[in-house]
């Protein structure tokens, strides 16, 4: 008999008080563990997509791919840019140092790709960033007895307020409902008279539209981002922006008619055949998905009976009951 086991028999009590605290201990840690589909993992690549309907590789190469590449090329810790163009889109794929912030990098990315004052008009940008937590949690359909635009202010005023609340929760997103855009559409009889062409008016607009980062301040513990330039505000600020001439500076809306139009949804939800929104749940890197999936369960009620006009939830897609099989699975088999 060795000496350990003497030892255990001459000091039972003592080690079946160990034993259930090591259980007590185990099953404590168990419950503090955070529970999601994927563990959260952050890799310093971004994906950037820009389209350009109807044009050839080359046209998408020269007029799209090649100023989105000098533009990100310049942010801040970017090691590697490299794009495909195809007929009518670019795909680029970037890549950082490894340690930088990653949302205050895709965040620079995004800011240069968008702020690509010679981008023809028709482009549309998008950054995707390599992470595990671009994964919904939930995916929500929403749907009412009210018109769209209605549901989608209601949507916009009161349930991602409240779902944006909910701990853990990073991102709301909002899908399938009609936007509006700012349209300047030139007056070729104007710019003849001044002597101007629609692509150096358009720069003009652009470049006095554009914000673009300009480095980093501190106020003692905190970091402040720079930016330079400002959003466009409204139809009449904008008509209102100074465009440089021969004759000294004129009034955009001289040159051109300012003003907010419609765009149609991309993308179509419906639920039981009526016209819906699509509600996109996205969590925070170190939050537990099953406990945002019950939490944002627990508020849909009370959402439905604020919103009124019959508006009722339905789950699209929800990562919690996999993951709790997952765990029961696990529990059942390991015991």
């Amino acid at each position: 008999m060795t000496s350990l086991t003497k030892l255990s028999l001459a000091n039972r009590m003592l080690v079946g008080l160990v034993s259930v605290a090591i259980v007590v201990f185990g099953v404590l840690a168990a419950a503090s563990l955070r529970q999601e589909l994927l563990p959260s993992t952050q890799i310093p690549t971004a994906l950037v997509t820009a389209t350009y309907p109807g044009t050839s590789p080359e046209t998408v190469a020269k007029d799209v791919a090649e100023p989105i590449e000098q533009a990100i090329s310049s942010v801040k810790g970017v090691t590697s840019v490299r794009s495909v163009s195809a007929n009518g889109f670019a795909t680029l794929t970037v890549e950082w140092d490894y340690g930088l912030d990653d949302d205050e990098t895709v965040t620079a990315i995004r800011t240069a790709a968008e702020g690509v004052p010679t981008l023809p008009d028709d482009t549309e940008v998008t950054v995707q960033a390599g992470s595990t937590d671009d994964i919904p949690v939930l995916v929500l359909a929403v749907a009412s007895d009210a018109d769209l635009a209605e549901l989608n202010r209601t949507t916009s005023d009161i349930a991602v307020p409240q779902l944006s609340e909910v701990d853990g929760v990073r991102q709301v997103q909002v899908s399938g409902q009609d936007t509006t855009e700012l349209a300047v559409t030139l007056k070729p009889a104007e710019l003849r008279e001044r002597d101007l062409t629609a692509a150096a008016v358009t720069q003009l607009v652009r470049a006095q539209a554009l914000v673009v980062p300009a480095g980093t301040s501190y106020d003692e513990d905190t970091e402040l981002a720079i930016e330079v330039g400002s959003a466009p505000g409204s139809a009449k600020s904008v008509a209102n922006w100074p465009i440089a001439t021969a004759d000294g500076p004129v009034p955009l809306k001289s040159l051109a008619t300012v003003a907010v139009r419609s765009v149609e949804s991309t993308t179509v939800a419906r639920q039981d055949g009526r016209p819906a929104l699509s509600l996109t749940v996205l969590k925070e890197s170190d939050a537990d998905a099953v406990e945002i999936s019950h939490a944002v369960e627990d508020l849909l009620p009370d959402l439905q009976r604020s919103m009124g006009s019959g508006t009722t939830f339905s789950t699209v897609f929800d990562q919690a009951p996999s993951i709790e099989q997952s765990i029961h699975d696990l529990a059942v088999e390991g015991g």
